[in-house]
């Protein structure tokens, strides 16, 4: 009879730990979805400024006589040389701008799952200790 009442307070003790180890696993798992969300945009953005990087590389190989178009819609309309590198070095300096900020934000969101990770490895252990204690008595 006492060993059946020892387990009753284990598990009344549990369920606050069992509920805060489940409050910060879906932390740590809305963390995780951010984090594969910031990637794939970092991704984007990688690839967009490989793709402008190698526009303003060929716009740099055309001399001053040379035609440039630019796709507006369904209409290709003539550019200016200067103005295009100018458009396309602007749109590099914005594309390495989110760069940047996105690689802060998933460095913020490693440092924040990586204390989710600690914290939920600390209630587990205390959720060990607590069990261990109530099976000694």
């Amino acid at each position: 009879r006492a060993s059946s009442s020892g387990q009753a307070r284990v598990s009344a003790m549990t369920t606050p730990v069992q509920q805060r180890l489940e409050t910060e696993a879906k932390a740590f798992q809305s963390f995780q979805k951010d984090s594969s969300k910031m990637s794939q945009a970092y991704s984007k953005l990688l690839a967009q400024h490989n793709e402008n990087n190698m526009v303003l590389s060929e716009l740099k190989l055309l001399d001053e006589e040379s035609k440039v178009y630019k796709l507006v819609g369904p209409v290709l309309l003539k550019q200016d040389l200067d103005e295009a590198k100018s458009v396309v070095e602007k749109r590099l300096q914005y594309i390495g701008d989110e760069m940047k900020r996105t690689q802060s934000h998933m460095a913020d969101l490693e440092k924040k799952m990586e204390e989710k990770k600690t914290k939920i490895m600390q209630i587990q252990a205390q959720a060990q200790q607590a069990k261990q204690a109530a099976q000694a008595k």
